[in-house]
């Protein structure tokens, strides 16, 4: 969830700079064509103005000589301001004609190039303060050039009349160059509202690039911050998956030597326990505490596995009230009595993917902590609720809590704020471990003084089906084994003796082979007359795996197997073996062994 809002919000910071950006360049565009249609225009009052004068040069040499050449020369400058003014008015109709619109301003002497940037300003910015004093300047020059027009046909008129009133044509020369006069002034105020109109747009420009440039700058520097964060938050993660997958890979083969050490003094205990008929008190009291020891030998074991993710699970659909009801009674005995534990009620039955020795293990390494979190007493509430897809288990208390610091490290294995005899850093480790296994998540909040609540995600599952209770249980568990041949392949010799010694005394006849070869060269001499193969998975020369490969392929297909291992099975490790084949893994009880075993012969 916090993931997909940081990734909305950095979408949405992206999708804001890409409008900026894209605002920028439109602004930008429309200033750049503003500015280029100013310059059109200053430069066509510079043709215009050129031509007026010109205009009124060849009118007043037309007074002078009376040749219609002269009079032809005015007619063609005079075009340009004609020209221009046909386009102005055209652009201020309601629904102008473009082509008209066009066709004006070439004969204005404008560039073809410019004309669509002029129309487009007088159009669209029309309103702007600077283009109506320019509009008004325009129009009045217009004025004047209308009146000098006129002017100049009247002149034509007077002097192609016989004989021509020198009176009239003194009088009109006059008025041309009142008119002359009364347009140069017009003409500097027409460039200079036009100057003022590019650099007021210049401006602006300019100010919407420093602010859109700086409100990027802002976002580009958030964004940074927040991916620099998420990449040090991942840098982080990826250094405490390293650290786990180091340590796991360790325990991974400390734990087949260890295994292979528990399952031997466990068969030597169990040997012990049968060979005295009357223990002493101080033998009663050695084996028990034998038997505690390897009990907390194996809990270690498998806590450095499960922190690891490489013990083995047996995930199967579990009605989570059914779980929380059936360890409710082993975590009251956990709290003391100033602390109050309360389970929620589930309004409906919750089904997980989970293995139910893995959550209860859970359960009880996050009972411990908060405890030790509330050595004055307080609360410890448990509940569930479904979220989607997966199942919340929520367990929180009203503790001490952690620091910002601790509470960042509470999963690194090894890392514990308890003395050193109260607590091995493991616990939370374990948890993360193990929910990672299952598929699902784990996080924590907490604060100084507010309490732990720890979040478990696991996955949801259909509810189980109704399987009817096997009634040939007990049975099996009583059948004798009539003489069964076994053949035990084994690497490990301690094991292998100890292992064989326990089974004959349960009335087994046990073969043994030290590797793959030799198992499978007792199986050639005897013929497949064998009611069983024990075998460990990895071993020199032939492996279990390639035993039972190399058996089936020689025909023995009627003689069962049971695969055992110190080492634990992950993912890559059980595509080699054959998911019809049973397996136990080490360390195993005895009872546990010869319960398969009569399974399996049954």
């Amino acid at each position: 969830m916090l993931a997909e809002r940081h990734d909305t919000r950095h979408t949405v910071i992206i999708g804001l700079s890409v409008m900026i950006v894209g605002a920028v360049l439109l602004i930008a565009t429309v200033g750049l064509e503003t500015m280029s249609a100013v310059r059109a225009y200053v430069a066509g009052e510079g043709y215009w103005s050129k031509s007026q004068k010109s205009a009124v040069l060849h009118l007043l040499r037309y007074a002078q000589t009376r040749d219609e050449r002269d009079f032809r020369l005015y007619r063609r400058a005079i075009a340009v301001p004609l020209g221009d003014r046909e386009a102005r008015l055209e652009l201020e109709r309601e629904a102008p004609d473009l082509e008209l619109v066009y066709e004006g301003f070439i004969r204005g002497g404008n560039h073809p190039e410019d004309v669509p940037g002029m129309a487009t300003l007088l159009q669209r910015l029309g309103q702007l303060p600077q283009i109506r004093r320019a509009v008004e300047i325009w129009r009045e020059g217009d004025v004047h050039i209308a009146r000098l027009d006129s002017v100049a046909a009247e002149l034509r008129l007077v002097l192609q009349s016989r004989p021509a009133d020198s009176a009239a044509v003194r009088a009109l020369v006059a008025e041309v160059v009142r008119i002359d006069a009364a347009l140069r002034p017009l003409e500097d105020a027409f460039s200079g509202t036009m100057g003022e109109l590019a650099r007021w747009t210049k401006g602006v420009v300019l100010w919407v690039l420093v602010i859109t440039a700086s409100l990027l700058v802002s976002a580009g520097g958030w964004l940074s911050w927040r991916l620099l964060s998420r990449w040090h938050a991942v840098e982080e993660r990826l250094r405490q998956s390293q650290k786990l997958e180091a340590v796991g890979q360790l325990t991974g083969g400390i734990a087949h030597d260890m295994n292979n050490l528990l399952t031997a003094m466990e068969a030597s205990q169990l040997a012990l326990v049968r060979s005295l008929e009357r223990p002493s008190e101080v033998q009663t009291t050695a084996l028990n505490d034998l038997r505690t020891a390897l009990a907390r030998a194996s809990d270690m074991v498998r806590k450095l596995l499960a922190f690891g993710r490489r013990q083995t699970l047996r995930r199967e659909p579990l009605n989570l009230s059914v779980l929380l009801g059936g360890i409710a009674g082993m975590l009251r005995r956990l709290m003391p009595e100033t602390i109050e534990l309360r389970i929620g009620d589930l309004e409906e039955a919750l089904w997980i993917n989970a293995d139910r020795t893995s959550f209860e293990l859970v359960m009880l390494n996050l009972a411990t902590n908060a405890r030790d979190a509330m050595p004055d007493g307080g609360t410890l509430n448990i509940g569930a609720r479904s979220a989607g897809d997966v199942v919340l288990v929520e367990v929180r208390d009203n503790g001490v809590g952690m620091s910002e610091e601790v509470r960042s490290r509470a999963f690194e294995p090894f890392f514990t704020t308890k003395p050193v005899d109260k607590g091995t850093g493991l616990g939370l480790a374990m948890v993360f471990g193990i929910m990672e296994q299952h598929g699902g998540k784990v996080s924590l909040e907490s604060a100084p003084g507010r309490g732990t609540t720890v979040s478990l995600e696991f996955p949801r599952s259909e509810p189980a089906p109704n399987v009817a209770a096997a009634t040939v249980a007990a049975e099996i568990a009583n059948a004798q084994p009539s003489g069964a041949r076994l053949l035990l392949v084994e690497d490990d010799e301690m094991l292998r003796r100890v292992t064989s010694r326990m089974l004959e005394s349960e009335g087994f006849t046990v073969l043994q082979a030290r590797d793959g070869l030799e198992g499978l060269e007792l199986l050639r001499s005897h013929d497949g007359r064998i009611d069983l193969v024990i075998s460990d998975v990895v071993m020199p020369r032939l492996s279990g795996p390639e035993l039972y490969e190399r058996a089936r392929a020689e025909g023995w297909t009627a003689v069962p197997f049971l695969f055992t291992s110190g080492y634990t099975l992950r993912d890559d490790d059980t595509r080699r073996l054959d998911p019809s084949v049973p397996f136990i893994a080490k360390p195993w009880s005895a009872h546990d062994l010869i319960h398969r075993i009569r399974d399996l012969l049954a």
